[in-house]
């Protein structure tokens, strides 16, 4: 036994040089790797978190999980480490990934809480929120002083990932179910101060087909709102919104419990995306702004970044390679995925 001594030391050996040859990568390469897990991170909830609507099994739900945590830890590393080292003065184009992070910890429209739970966190999102925003001024300003074509290339991606941060917190904060409550008690009075003299009409085009059974579903929602906070649904016009809620009701077929079903699966489809996805704040004029200048941002940042890589010889290949494609591929998810 004491002639095995020899395999101990090789194998401890072997794993202290497998262990410095790592740091050594993660020394030289942390940035690229950062990014690379990030944007991985992205891609599976943009594939696979809508997924979850209709049932995944156990490792399928895992990895999505993994990718939602890991997603908000890799992105506040990376600004982290681009505000402490000095990669950012060294590499200019580095600094340029800093955007991508807070556009990274924005994430997919169709995930914003993995639990339930997570919008009860709303208020620390947004104390998150104003720090990352922060750090990421602050690696921009000291990064791309003097370099105006790049100065504006960083500025148009920090609006983009500035309006996508600032879009998931407040996703969180409308499904925050105490934040619902409150909600839905000040549209009722404001509702009741517009009441008087204004009277709905409740006749309605008599339609069996999906785009019918939708508008219905959209129609009733409010009621599972109060549903899910426990609220009582306040009639504002007594005369006017009962006629309107009991004529969507009795336009259902109630006979064929498969037009009811439908419209009930709707209505969890409905509850499902106001709790975990981006679509309270996606379906408004600013929702609309940010999808329809996104693109447009980031293809003026991709020429601005390509006449800065022409002007100044100095930027390192590999960034360069990586800033490329990271546009593009941004680039496609914005519009593609939208």
């Amino acid at each position: 036994m004491a002639g095995d001594g020899w395999v101990v030391d090789v194998v401890w050996h072997t794993m202290l040089l497998v262990g410095k040859e790592v740091a050594d990568l993660w020394c030289r390469r942390a940035m690229e790797i950062l990014l690379g897990l990030s944007f991985a991170a992205q891609l599976v909830l943009s594939l696979f978190a809508r997924c979850r609507w209709r049932g995944v099994s156990g490792p399928w739900r895992f990895g999505i999980w993994l990718s939602y945590v890991g997603a908000d830890y890799l992105a506040a590393s990376a600004l982290g480490r681009l505000s402490l080292c000095g990669d950012s003065v060294d590499r200019e184009l580095v600094a340029f990934w800093a955007p991508f992070f807070l556009l990274h910890l924005g994430g997919p429209d169709s995930i914003t809480a993995y639990e339930i739970e997570d919008n009860k966190l709303s208020k620390r999102s947004v104390l998150g929120l104003v720090l990352k925003v922060l750090g990421a001024l602050y690696v921009a300003y000291k990064s791309t002083y003097g370099r105006w074509t790049l100065a504006v290339a960083v500025w148009l991606m920090f609006l983009v990932g500035l309006a996508k941060y600032a879009e998931r917190v407040l996703a969180l904060r409308r499904a925050n179910l105490v934040n619902l409550r409150r909600s839905l008690g000040r549209q009722e009075r404001r509702q009741r101060r517009r009441a008087n003299g204004r009277r709905h009409s409740t006749s309605r085009g008599h339609d069996d087909g999906d785009k019918d059974l939708v508008m219905k579903a959209h129609s009733l929602f409010h009621i599972c709102k109060h549903a899910m906070v426990d609220s009582s649904v306040g009639l504002v016009e007594p005369e006017t919104d009962d006629d309107r809620i009991k004529h969507t009701l009795f336009e259902l077929n109630w006979e064929e419990l498969r037009e009811v079903m439908e419209v009930m699966e709707i209505e969890m489809s409905l509850m499902y995306d106001f709790l975990y996805t981006k679509a309270a704040v996606i379906h408004t004029w600013h929702g609309y702004c940010i999808r329809a200048l996104s693109p447009l941002f980031i293809a003026a940042a991709f020429v601005l970044v390509e006449l800065s890589n022409k002007h100044d010889a100095g930027h390192r290949p590999s960034d360069v390679v990586i800033t490329r494609a990271l546009l593009v591929a941004t680039l496609l998810q914005e519009t593609v995925c939208w």
